[in-house]
């Protein structure tokens, strides 16, 4: 009966000595403000009144594949272009578009694009202001001059 209770006592102290190992939990995420951006949009350009479709999600580029760089990918803007935004241009409350010079569009003509997007108080729609001109490519591609200066309204789907 002693070593029994020797033996209990002994696993008694070994079990309530044992600590478990605790894992660090990660930080929290933290959501940037500019992921309220990404999704889907049915797109009205206000000077054609025609409708497209226009997809703006995250994309990260890894420099000696230690620091990411967080870009924003604008598919089909102006129903026309795909645009990489950096995060140089990512400001506090708007998206600028940035400025895009010698950009093809499906065609293979160039143009400078330049502009911005604006939420509405709700983030359900965007206003997007953009500067679209070939003033510098028009005449070595062979088409005709065109410069827009335009607002799209984009509503989230």
């Amino acid at each position: 009966m002693n070593k029994l209770s020797f033996f209990i006592a002994l696993l008694f102290i070994g079990i309530t000595s044992c600590k478990k190992a605790e894992i660090p939990s990660s930080p929290p995420y933290i959501e940037q403000w500019w992921e309220d951006y990404y999704g889907l949009y049915d797109v009205t350009d206000t000077l054609n009144e025609t409708v497209y479709e226009l997809k703006i999600s995250q994309i990260s580029r890894s420099f000696d594949g230690t620091y990411f760089e967080d870009s924003i990918l604008v598919e089909n803007f102006a129903n026309q272009f795909d645009l990489r935004i950096t995060s140089p241009q990512i400001y506090y409350t708007d998206l600028s578009v940035g400025n895009h010079f010698g950009i093809k569009d499906e065609n293979g003509h160039r143009w400078a694009v330049s502009g911005k997007h604006y939420w509405n108080e709700n983030k359900d729609s965007l206003f997007i202001r953009y500067t679209q001109s070939n003033i510098a490519f028009y005449a070595e591609d062979g088409v005709d001059f065109y410069e827009v200066i335009n607002t799209d309204l984009a509503v989230k789907k």
